[in-house]
């Protein structure tokens, strides 16, 4: 049998997901729901926001993005509780995410978070952070 290895297209890999999630259903049921939170000013511009996946038995944090002018008035803080609090509301375990060196390392252990892996140099210069937060653990 020959094959062949090529760039697919964004619905193709949308396609091959959807293959794993079917997979993985077989053997472990799953939760896959988006979560995005946003943050607006007066004039409802998006000042800030978080998007997650609840995965499972927990919530994977993939971006959580404050603008420059509203840094520093605990916007950042608001969306870790509030997903903090969805996650509890849906039985969830832990929260996962993960940060680069010259984003906000230092932020995440404030709010209960612990650093599980690190890889360095990645981007040059920079480390790539991982953290979880155990919900199990009463705060």
């Amino acid at each position: 049998m020959s094959h062949s290895i090529n760039r697919g297209s964004e619905a193709e890999g949308e396609w091959i997901r959807s293959q794993l999630v079917a997979y993985n259903n077989e053997h472990a049921p799953t939760t896959y729901e988006p979560i995005t939170l946003k943050i607006v000013n007066d004039q409802q511009e998006i000042i800030g926001g978080l998007n997650a996946v609840h995965l499972w038995n927990w919530i994977e944090v993939n971006h959580l993005w404050i603008d420059n002018c509203y840094r520093g008035q605990r916007l950042g803080s608001d969306l870790l509780d509030e997903i903090e609090r969805i996650a509890r509301e849906r039985k969830c375990l832990y929260i996962k995410l993960n940060t680069f060196t010259f984003q906000a390392p230092q932020y995440y252990p404030k709010h209960g978070y612990q650093q599980y892996a690190i890889i360095e140099n990645v981007p040059p210069g920079f480390n790539h952070h991982f953290f979880i937060k155990d919900l199990s653990v009463v705060q």
